[in-house]
Order: C-alpha cells, then structure tokens, then sequence
C-alpha cells in the first residue's frame, strides 16, 4: 500500500507541476516558465510529459530541442517516439532534413524507438516542412535584421531555394533590375519562373 501511495502521489506531483508551468508560461512568458522548468530539472521533478511540454513550448530551435533531449538523458528519463518526432519536425522547420532522416533511421532505433503514424507523416513531408522553415526564417530575417541580411541568408539558401522562396525574393526586390537579375539566377538554378 505504501507503494501505491508513494506512486500515487508522485503522480499528483507531475500533474501539479505541469499544470504550473503552463500557468507560469501563459502569465509570466517563456523566460519565467524556463526558469520553473530549470529548477524541475534540479529538483528531478521533470517527467517524460514535462520535457514534452518544454520541447513544444519552450523551445525555440531544433538545437534547444536537442539539448533538453540530451539534459533529459543526463536526468535519467528516456525519450520517447513523442519526443524524437518534435525533434524531427523542429529539425525539418529549421531546414536540416539531413539532420531529421539521421534522428529517423539512426537516432530512434539506436535509443529502441519505433517511428508513430505521426512520425513517419512528418517524414513523408520533409521537404514541404523544410520549405515552409526556410521561408519563415527568411521572414523573421527580414523583420528583425533587415533586408540586407534576409538577401544574403537567401544566397546561402540557393542550392535548396524554390519557387517559393525565389517568390518571397521577388517581394523584397525594390526595383526591377533587381528582380530580372534574380530571375536570371533562378533559371542558373534550374528553378522554373512562373
């Protein structure tokens, strides 16, 4: 009975906890809710559900979502196929499909994880997501940094550029002549002008 007890309260715990960091990150944001978790983590209160809900909400990148898989390791809890496909799906947002078929053929079955209907899904899209990651970042880019620095992420871009982003290009262009020069490399690359 006392096992029970011991288990039945640990569970009431996670629950708890979840349900305050999720308060924490609706009303204080993400730098608070980050600190909450931080402390779960030393505390060894952060379960399997714990770290998924901060890889989806807290993370921002594939590379944080990798790192609180690793701290997750480090704290004795195993990641599961929920954890590996929000790996994936962040990897394959940040444009790494490389990356994402690695986690998939290598990662998972090394850790004994089989892929989910959602996981192989996510697969199956790699490119589009890869696509609509690259375009996102090209954006914030532009946003935040300027359209100077969106133009030169944009040229590092070219050997997996589409007509999607040759169209988000074409927007930024301020003048013509701009516009007929990246057509012009659009068609070196081999991309179709609509």
């Amino acid at each position: 009975i006392d096992e029970e007890a011991r288990a039945l309260a640990k569970a009431n715990r996670g629950k708890y906890k979840m349900r305050r960091l999720k308060q924490i990150l609706t009303e204080q944001g993400k730098y608070k809710a980050r600190k909450y978790f931080k402390r779960m983590q030393q505390n060894r209160y952060a379960n399997a559900a714990h770290y998924g809900g901060a890889m989806k909400k807290l993370c921002k990148s594939s590379d944080e979502s990798r790192a609180l898989m690793e701290s997750m390791k480090q704290n004795g809890v195993l990641p599961n196929v929920v954890h590996f496909t929000m790996l994936i799906s962040d990897l394959l947002h940040d444009g790494e499909i490389d990356a994402a078929q690695h986690v998939y053929d290598v990662e998972m079955p090394a850790s004994g994880i089989e892929p989910n209907d959602r996981t192989i899904s996510i697969m199956a899209r790699a490119d589009e997501l890869a696509s609509k990651g690259r375009t996102m970042k090209l954006t914030n880019m532009l946003k935040k940094q300027g359209k100077d620095a969106a133009l030169q992420e944009f040229e590092k871009l070219q050997n997996f550029a589409n007509a999607i982003h040759y169209g988000w290009a074409m927007k930024v262009c301020q003048s013509s002549d701009e516009r007929r020069a990246l057509m012009d490399s659009m068609k070196q690359t081999g991309n179709r002008t609509a």
